[in-house]
């Protein structure tokens, strides 16, 4: 049975893409049970398809003939997967070696953590944090937990937030499976799994929960 599934989309990164998937290559082994790493090309046409096929041979590519969008592209992942977790990897991010491991490690504390957002931080500036997970204001608008913010200043612990970026989030497939899967509706951006959040908490608050550390950096 099948651990852990991680999911990159792409579209038109081809170099961007080998570094993510090298970083995963280092992040999976690190986990304590079986995965398997799934690719959905977005209809490129340049080529990312082939140098997936000839440098990641154990990846599974589905290369689709149009641009699905975001939402689109990470359902046709989701549908061609079969983890009881499911990990989203944007194709601009890099994992550090511990950090599948230590998503698995808090979404596995409760049955009710339904996601858990990694710490992402910027690549040019890693000790400068990009998001560490998704806050709501009182106007309902979506913002990027402390957003330019030093390393030093995240939790230590994991705590609970309302939501994930899309660029790096672990999901428990059931979770995904009782509030549905992404709705290709919305604009295809990586902000696209904030509505996942509103879904997750109307159908029973389950806690999403932030890492404290080992995150990904993002270009």
């Amino acid at each position: 049975m099948t651990l852990l599934s991680v999911i990159v989309l792409n579209y038109r990164q081809p170099e961007l893409l080998r570094a993510c998937l090298y970083s995963l290559e280092a992040a999976l082994p690190e986990v304590d049970g079986e995965t398997e790493l799934v690719v959905v090309d977005n209809g490129s046409g340049d080529g990312s398809g082939a140098l997936v096929r000839a440098e990641f041979p154990g990846v599974m590519l589905t290369e689709l003939a149009e641009n699905r969008g975001f939402t689109g592209g990470v359902n046709v992942g989701l549908e061609r997967s079969s983890g009881d977790f499911v990990a989203f990897v944007n194709n601009d991010a890099t994992l550090e070696s511990r950090a599948l491991g230590e998503l698995l490690r808090v979404g596995e504390t409760g049955p009710d953590i339904g996601s858990v957002a990694a710490q992402m931080r910027f690549a040019d500036r890693p000790e400068t944090i990009n998001s560490a997970g998704i806050g709501v204001d009182r106007l309902g608008i979506a913002y990027d937990r402390l957003l330019g913010a030093p390393v030093s200043a995240s939790e230590r612990e994991p705590v609970e937030v309302f939501g994930a970026s899309g660029g790096a989030v672990l999901w428990r497939r059931r979770a995904l499976d009782e509030i549905g899967l992404l709705d290709t509706r919305t604009s295809s951006t990586w902000r696209t799994p904030t509505p996942l959040g509103e879904r997750a908490c109307a159908a029973g608050g389950r806690s999403t929960r932030r890492t404290p550390s080992f995150g990904t950096t993002t270009r």
